[in-house]
């Protein structure tokens, strides 16, 4: 949906501002009459409202169309102030869906359960998957020499062992891609890299832990990419055997892990000394899943791994967006979707969801955009 101060388009529709529509779509007439009436009750943060609906006909082809609005979507029983203040308080302000919806309940006289908020979560999630890789990713330059960090986050959620992959890029710290799983392998990583792929990135340089998925999945890309491992997970490991060694009491186990501390001291000591960009770490990323490990067991707790993968991507867009809002991507110019600029908007505004009230003094370039598109 796109909107100025005096029309919308929906579904390839021109609506003036009370929704009526202002050109048929098979005839191009402009002629409309009041074809039949009845009464929707969406609900919004103020309560069910008893809203009456026109139902309009072309007079030429008599092709029909249903009066819309700006508070509620076509066919939805909710309003999308209601769906907004339910995605915040979801993904920005990391509550629950049990959380979000007590919270709801306590701030307004409407409360959508937790069932809704997770199917919100998966739809809402897809489309900022369409958004990012459609609209977002293509016009950024990420290939060539920057690196690209992937890692994965292991925790328990409802009982079952669920983890997640992800891949960010090193300039603006962009989450570019990933996948929830149950248990990482190799061919979960190389998905990851397939996503990477289909975004036209190819990247030569990537930097991981030591985990052994990673190897196998670099090998399959068919051309030569430089695998560094990152500095702060080796002095973690490193960290690890020195504590394992202090509690280990038998002899044959106290060398294995001493000669694993002297080996991986040794390649550490070569990569930051031999290697001018050795010095690369994950930390930022690792400051990403502190957060994900909380939208994991918060959120994503009794989600089939689809749903959980589609609201992964909603918290990736977030992210991305906040990269764009702060100023924080090192790009060669902002980035735009669907004509509109990314700086400076609430990022729900472009998954299609805020009420057109509420940004009217925020999109007066859109407007002027709009303008120019039908005058032309």
């Amino acid at each position: 949906m796109r909107s100025s101060v005096g029309f919308v388009q929906i579904d390839g529709w021109t609506f003036n501002r009370e929704g009526r529509p202002l050109e048929c779509v098979r005839c191009g007439s402009w002629e409309f009459y009041e074809y039949v009436g009845y009464h929707r009750h969406p609900i919004t943060l103020k309560g069910k409202v008893n809203q009456p609906v026109v139902r309009y006909q072309c007079k030429s082809c008599r092709k029909t169309v249903v009066q819309t609005f700006d508070y509620v979507g076509k066919w939805k029983q909710y309003a999308k102030d209601v769906h907004r203040t339910a995605l915040n308080r979801t993904v920005r302000d990391r509550s629950s869906r049990r959380h979000a919806s007590r919270s709801m309940l306590d701030d307004f006289p409407t409360s959508p359960c937790e069932s809704t908020l997770r199917n919100w979560a998966n739809v809402y999630g897809r489309l900022a998957r369409i958004t990012l890789r459609r609209e977002v990713f293509p016009q950024l330059d990420l290939s060539g020499y920057q690196p690209v960090h992937m890692d994965e986050i292991y925790t328990h959620v409802a009982g079952d062992k669920m983890a997640i992959i992800d891949a960010m890029a090193h300039k603006g710290y962009l989450s570019l891609g990933g996948k929830v799983c149950n248990d990482p392998s190799s061919d979960d990583a190389w998905d990851v890299l397939e996503q990477i792929d289909d975004l036209l990135i190819e990247p030569s340089s990537f930097v991981t832990d030591d985990s052994a998925i990673y190897p196998p999945a670099f090998s399959r890309l068919g051309r030569h990419v430089v695998h560094r491992t990152c500095v702060y997970h080796r002095h973690r490991t490193i960290g690890r055997w020195e504590r394992a060694l202090e509690k280990t009491k038998n002899k044959k186990e106290r060398k294995e892990t001493l000669e694993n501390i002297i080996r991986n001291c040794k390649e550490l000591f070569d990569q930051i000394w031999d290697d001018p960009h050795g010095r690369v770490t994950n930390n930022r990323l690792e400051r990403r899943f502190a957060e994900l490990r909380r939208m994991l067991h918060q959120s994503v707790g009794f989600m089939c791994l689809e749903c959980a993968d589609n609201f992964s991507w909603l918290e990736r867009f977030r992210w991305d967006f906040h990269r764009f809002e702060r100023g924080q991507y090192a790009g060669k110019s902002s980035v735009e979707v669907c004509g509109f600029q990314m700086d400076g908007h609430e990022w729900t505004y472009f998954l299609g969801i805020p009420d057109r009230e509420d940004l009217e003094t925020r999109i007066e370039s859109v407007s002027c955009w709009l303008s120019q598109s039908f005058a032309s």
